[in-house]
């Protein structure tokens, strides 16, 4: 069968506009399959139709070598131009796609970025609890550097699994501006430091006073590298009713951490004084290794 007669009713049939035939055993020449599969495509107008189609090629390894060479060269090239596509191929992508996938969402998030959806979401989720770990990579990436509504939980969950992904969660909860996981991001800076405390100190700065009732309750905790770290958080979001406990804090310990009682009466001159202005980090990098 000539290589157009095929390979339209296949690019129809996935689709769903026509059956889909086998795929023909005899490779056809390079050139010629790179134009029937251009010429194939003109018959598909919708974009995200055309996307889906040359995902599923290049994917599949039932079809012949050639096309899914052409194909996935088509896809890498069009893909951003169809984020419902990609979240429809994502959950049956095989691991070297989704990650290429998730990785094609964080670098081109302006484009696909744009709007709330839910199955955008359950793409990072099901990334995160992949068993290959350059997906679950990829995915702890976007989380940590997008804004995605819902995330920080399967986030941390997944950083409970694996620790590597512990930085990456922390991070989440400052780009999305969710408090509700500071207690267990306290935790991992106290016993951690260096940048998972860099990363707490972020996200406190973005979650901003929403972030100083969590940061308060750690004040009254036995540990004292966790109060620590929670004071050097609250001291970024700290306002006028946290000036008592502030001096409270200075009364109890303030001698015996010398440099950090210095800042929290500089803070505490400041927010009476009127002069205190919001405190923005820069996002620490981001890295994989487990903490030891």
């Amino acid at each position: 069968m000539p290589l157009r007669r095929w390979l339209v009713p296949l690019l129809l049939g996935a689709a769903g506009l026509a059956p889909t035939p086998v795929t023909p055993a005899d490779s056809s020449p390079s050139a010629e399959v790179s134009r029937a599969l251009r010429e194939a495509l003109a018959h598909v107008e919708r974009v995200d139709q055309r996307v889906e189609i040359l995902g599923r090629l290049a994917y599949d390894p039932q079809v012949d070598p050639a096309l899914r060479k052409h194909a996935g060269e088509l896809f890498r090239r069009e893909a951003v131009s169809s984020a419902v596509a990609l979240e429809r191929l994502f959950p049956k992508a095989p691991p070297e796609w989704q990650a290429w996938i998730l990785d094609l969402y964080r670098e081109n998030w302006s484009a696909l970025g744009r709007g709330v959806s839910t199955w955008r979401r359950e793409m990072v989720r099901l990334g995160l609890e992949s068993g290959d770990a350059a997906v679950r990579l990829a995915a702890a990436r976007l989380g940590a550097t997008r804004p995605i509504p819902r995330i920080t939980h399967p986030m941390i969950d997944a950083a409970v699994e694996h620790p590597e992904l512990q930085q990456a969660a922390i991070l989440c909860l400052g780009v999305n501006r969710d408090p509700k996981g500071l207690r267990w991001a306290l935790d991992v800076a106290a016993r951690h430091g260096g940048r998972w405390r860099e990363s707490l100190l972020f996200a406190v700065s973005q979650i901003g006073a929403g972030a100083r009732l969590r940061l308060l309750e750690a004040l009254d905790d036995t540990d004292p590298s966790r109060v620590t770290v929670a004071l050097e958080a609250l001291l970024l979001v700290a306002g006028d009713d946290d000036i008592p406990r502030l001096h409270a804090w200075l009364i109890d310990h303030g001698s015996a951490v010398p440099d950090l009682a210095t800042r929290v009466r500089r803070t505490i001159a400041e927010i009476e004084a009127g002069s205190r202005e919001r405190v923005l980090l820069e996002e620490p990098e981001l890295l994989f290794d487990p903490p030891r």
